[in-house]
């Protein structure tokens, strides 16, 4: 009778059976794992979807309030250049409407509130040129324009002193605008100071005399253009 091993003594499965065992334990082990890596793999498709998704809708509506901003802006165009149309032919009531309905469209446009304020001074209705004026100057700070606007409308209300000081902030801000010289030299001659309205009416002259210069030899250049060849056997 054959001895029996010491593995077999011990009740120990054969080398096959143990090999087999490890085997299937080794591909438990690696379906797991697939398992896992794939369950993975799927959440982190679904958050690449999802962030697809939410990048899309953030792109759309962008593009919607672009949209919608560029019909707004055009739309505001339209108006300002009916109120510009209008108030050049002396139709203030018409300009009025038209620039009412481009701050309506567009409130933080500060040219439409200027302009606004312009046409309800022609309309001697000087209180809502100066609040027009305001929400133009809240928009856009050292807005000369609106300054000399509301100076104006100030000026013509009777309040001398507060047009003075905008006319004041204006030529801080753009010396040369003839303007608010013009209307700065009337506002010293009114409050008898005859010496700074002289100096604000010379300075006035200067750059209109300045600006004619200019533009004469502008047509003296177009002109001068205009004779110049334009081929070699012009010559």
């Amino acid at each position: 009778m054959a001895r029996a091993t010491s593995a077999e003594a011990g009740g120990a499965e054969p080398r096959g059976v143990a090999a087999q065992h490890a085997i299937e334990i080794f591909n438990a082990r690696q379906t797991a794992r697939d398992r896992e890596r794939l369950s993975v793999s799927k959440e982190l498709e679904t958050q690449w979807l999802e962030a697809e998704r939410l990048e899309l809708e953030q792109d759309m509506e962008r593009a919607r309030r672009e949209e919608a901003a560029a019909a707004r802006e055009g739309a505001r165009l339209l108006a300002q250049r009916r109120g510009e149309a209008a108030f050049e032919e002396g139709r203030n009531v018409e300009a009025l409407a038209a620039y009412d309905e481009a701050v309506w469209i567009d409130p933080r446009h500060p040219g439409c509130w200027e302009s606004r304020g312009v046409v309800l001074g022609r309309l001697e209705r000087y209180g809502d040129s100066i609040t027009s004026c305001d929400e133009a100057l809240r928009l856009r700070p050292k807005y000369v324009e609106a300054l000399v606007t509301r100076a104006n409308a100030y000026r013509l209300r009777g309040d001398a002193d507060s047009a003075r000081r905008d006319l004041d902030a204006a030529l801080a801000v753009d010396p040369k605008h003839l303007t608010a010289l013009e209307n700065r030299a009337l506002v010293r001659r009114l409050a008898g100071d005859a010496l700074g309205a002289r100096e604000d009416r010379r300075a006035a002259q200067v750059l209109i005399s300045a600006s004619e210069e200019l533009g004469l030899f502008i047509e003296r250049r177009r002109a001068k253009m205009t004779r110049l060849p334009v081929s070699a056997e012009d010559d």
